[in-house]
């Protein structure tokens, strides 16, 4: 089964680098029309399992973060 879902350049987020360090990355190129986002699908993908999602993960991660913002 294949996903149409946004490739790397197409996302903007938090990443880990190799080095461990937490990342924050703008998105590149805008993704086609009708290509969903990954948190979209594992959304979709968790309703239909009957699993229940925090939302809350975000604030969850950004509460890890030394200091009050999000990295530039």
């Amino acid at each position: 089964m294949v996903l149409p879902v946004e490739i790397w350049s197409e996302q903007e987020g938090s990443y880990l680098n190799m080095e461990g360090r937490l990342q924050w990355a703008k998105a590149g190129v805008q993704a086609p029309e009708g290509v969903r986002s990954n948190l979209g699908v594992l959304h979709d993908l968790a309703a239909e399992l009957g699993l229940a999602v925090d939302d809350n993960w975000q604030d969850a991660l950004l509460s890890a973060l030394p200091g009050d913002k999000m990295p530039a």
